[in-house]
């Protein structure tokens, strides 16, 4: 059989989306949808994987990056949320 090469918009080669990126974007997806500490562990996880994900070279990247914003921001929230709660529990005792 004859592979044709996949081509995008204006004739571009069009690159394959790196599996680490997208599995990585689904558990970070997942991960704000089961908040708390079953999400951390995910965003821990999806994090790796995307890193993973953006190192690939011949792959594209878009999965990767975005599971990695939503990786981190997830994070820093979960973090300032722990922090918030300690100080505020912390007060009334």
């Amino acid at each position: 059989m004859i592979d044709y090469p996949k081509y995008g918009k204006k004739g571009k080669w069009k690159k394959e989306q790196s599996i680490f990126g997208i599995v990585g974007f689904i558990l970070s997806v997942l991960g704000v949808v089961l908040w708390g500490i079953r999400g951390f562990i995910l965003w821990i996880i999806s994090l790796i994987l995307c890193i993973i994900g953006c190192l690939e070279e011949d792959k594209a990247h878009g999965f990767a990056i975005a599971g990695n914003i939503i990786s981190f921001i997830c994070l820093i929230l979960s973090l300032l949320s722990i922090v918030f709660l300690k100080t505020l529990l912390n007060g009334l005792i």
